[in-house]
């Protein structure tokens, strides 16, 4: 499976088509907003999720960034593992 990153958008391809990405940028507060974590139905259960977000975490490491997001999908993730690095969006209080 082929790894490539762009500016925005961190993708696993299979034979040349992408089948998992997590989409990101870079906020001026030195963050990496994630925005959407997507696996084709084909390949989920194969972990690739998780690996997005284990490239993820690296891309933040070497960058020195912490990371936020608004994907439930990566929230919940870096929330359940305890990341140092991740900084939870401020929410609306509900009424």
């Amino acid at each position: 499976m082929e790894k490539r990153i762009s500016e925005n958008r961190l993708s696993y391809l299979e034979e040349g088509k992408e089948v998992a990405y997590v989409s990101f940028h870079k906020t001026a507060e030195d963050r990496i907003l994630i925005t959407k974590t997507f696996v084709n139905d084909s390949k989920k259960g194969c972990g690739l999720a998780v690996k997005l977000m284990e490239d993820i975490l690296l891309l933040a490491e070497k960058e020195d960034c912490s990371i936020c997001a608004t994907c439930s999908y990566a929230e919940h993730y870096f929330t359940k593992k305890g990341e140092k690095r991740f900084l939870p969006l401020d929410k609306p209080e509900e009424k």
